[in-house]
């Protein structure tokens, strides 16, 4: 499962916690964000990583979900393993 996740606040990061009770958590994959406070950042032959992704290291498990934190204007995937739940 991949869920993409956007913080469009400038001056305060995000405190996210998903609810995944409808599947079967088994592992974080991947979390990624893209962004920063510099809104007129980019890419540029002398400074080819100004708007690269980089890990975000703050998902972790909070009982049937994930908490991770967005920092401020940001764009987050975050990729997780999962099965179904068994009713």
């Amino acid at each position: 499962m991949t869920v993409f996740l956007v913080n469009r606040v400038t001056a305060t990061p995000a405190e996210v916690t998903l609810d995944l009770s409808g599947a079967q958590l088994t592992g974080i994959i991947e979390c990624v964000t893209v962004g920063g406070t510099d809104l007129d950042a980019r890419n540029t032959p002398d400074g080819p990583d100004h708007a690269a992704p980089h890990p975000n290291g703050t998902a972790h498990r909070v009982g049937a979900g994930v908490r991770l934190t967005l920092p401020p204007a940001s764009w987050t995937m975050l990729r997780m393993r999962t099965t179904e739940a068994t009713p």
